[in-house]
């Protein structure tokens, strides 16, 4: 009776364990709170540096499987931001709106100001230039209890770029001054050199063209020197 018993254990444990086995399905992406968290510590490590590889590690993660609010709100911040990153479209805030609200009332002050960015961006990328100055002007509220000169320099290029669009000039001057700075203090050439050419175009537009030719010479010729074709031709039309 005994043997039977066993015997009729691990047949029923078997059959469960093929039974979930064959519903498992089977297309290649990521499941598990574990493996999705390895996975979000990659992508955010090499997102600035290596942003499409970034973006297929999270686009591998099924969101139907995350379960708790925290990865969620982490999921949908660094979705987002990968995107971001490889000039993807938006049609819609909904998935970073999850992040902000998240982390608007978390300690996490890091990811509270990129949610903000991030939601900025966004709004920039569906031309909604008044919903993205709201959301970069939060991120701004911040900036001082952040540590990371790059990310301050990105808020305020796109500050810069926002009120070039609503034709505060002077004050455009000032943030893309401010992200030159922050970038001055990092390793992102090519970030410093952009920032460069919002000035020297800035400058143009109130005026100033002999300072904006001396600041557009500076961009000609790194971009030259490091074979920047793009950003040679940008500088050479500012």
């Amino acid at each position: 009776i005994i043997m039977k018993t066993c015997l009729r254990f691990w047949s029923i444990l078997l059959l469960t364990f093929f039974v979930l086995s064959c519903n498992r399905p089977n297309d290649g992406m990521v499941r598990g709170r574990k493996a999705i968290a390895a996975l979000m510590d990659s992508a955010e490590c090499t997102m600035d540096d290596n942003p499409a590889y970034a973006d297929s590690l999270m686009r591998s993660i099924d969101p139907r499987s995350i379960i708790t609010k925290k990865q969620r709100a982490r999921y949908a911040l660094l979705y987002t931001a990968t995107e971001y990153k490889n000039d993807q479209t938006f049609t819609s805030d909904s998935l970073i709106m999850e992040a902000v609200r998240y982390y608007s009332i978390r300690n996490n002050i890091d990811y509270r100001f990129l949610s903000y960015y991030y939601l900025g961006c966004v709004y920039l990328v569906m031309n909604q230039l008044t919903d993205a100055s709201i959301a970069y002007s939060q991120a701004e509220l911040l900036v001082d209890k952040i540590d990371n000169y790059y990310w301050k320099g990105l808020l305020y290029t796109h500050l810069g770029i926002i009120y070039n669009q609503f034709c505060f000039y002077s004050r455009a001057l000032e943030y893309f001054c401010l992200s030159y700075k922050y970038y001055m203090s990092t390793e992102k050439n090519l970030h410093k050199y952009h920032s460069l050419r919002w000035i020297a175009q800035t400058e143009i537009n109130l005026e100033n063209y002999h300072e904006a030719d001396s600041v557009a010479q500076l961009v000609q010729d790194w971009a030259y020197e490091n074979n920047d074709l793009s950003l040679y031709k940008t500088a050479i039309n500012t």
